[in-house]
């Protein structure tokens, strides 16, 4: 059987189209920029670009700095005392929720679950202690335009 020059061509056609198709996807591909998801930054981080972005915008004189970072103090530890009555409640949630799913797992998941369970408590723990060794380690009174705080601490 003979192909005749137009379905040659055809063919050729047709090859030659994919073959741009899948160029320009593996391009495409290639030169796309990563998406990062958006993060909340340290405390530390979020605090300073704060500071910062108040002194820039609202041109704060020395005193005014100075106030802002006692205000941003008080904030913070307003917050964590609300945190700290909650924490109980919490803790309670979260018991709740482990004791159920717990229920709804075979003996072996339940194995398996429990070390998942151990590993979190570890992890959340010695997050914890770092956390509070670290809040030991700064200042009272940070430097004019710096210090720890975060968004969150202050909701």
């Amino acid at each position: 059987m003979t192909l005749s020059r137009v379905a040659i061509g055809g063919y050729l056609a047709l090859v030659f189209a994919s073959g741009a198709v899948v160029g320009a996807l593996g391009h495409r591909m290639y030169t796309v920029s990563a998406v990062s998801a958006k993060t909340i930054p340290p405390p530390d981080e979020w605090r300073k670009k704060y500071v910062a972005d108040m002194k820039s915008r609202l041109k704060l004189r020395d005193e005014q700095l100075l106030r802002l970072n006692i205000i941003l103090d008080e904030t913070r530890s307003r917050v964590r005392e609300v945190h700290a009555r909650q924490q109980p409640e919490i803790d309670q949630i979260k018991h709740e929720h482990t004791l159920k799913v717990a229920g709804i797992l075979d003996p072996d998941q339940k194995v398996e679950f429990d070390k998942f369970v151990k590993e979190r408590q570890e992890r959340e723990e010695r997050e914890r202690q770092q956390q509070e060794q670290q809040e030991k380690e700064k200042p009272a009174v940070p430097p004019q335009g710096s210090a720890g705080s975060s968004d969150h601490d202050l909701l």
